[in-house]
């Protein structure tokens, strides 16, 4: 999993999902894209667990 995020915006730009679930996944980072949400609040959202989701605390956890 990894993410293009636009440094001053926080706006994520992009993203390439080779993991498990990332048919379902792909769905929650295009709403993202759609909606302006940034990667900030994507990677501080609480997802269920266990899911796939979870992953995006992890990978986004380096924008801190």
């Amino acid at each position: 999993m990894k993410f293009v995020v636009d440094a001053g915006s926080d706006e994520v730009l992009g993203a390439a999902l080779l993991c498990v679930d990332s048919q379902e996944l792909i769905n929650t980072v295009a709403l993202v894209m759609r909606t302006g949400v940034t990667a900030t609040e994507l990677r501080d959202a609480i997802y269920t667990h266990p899911s796939s989701t979870e992953a995006f605390n992890e990978v986004l956890g380096v924008l801190a």
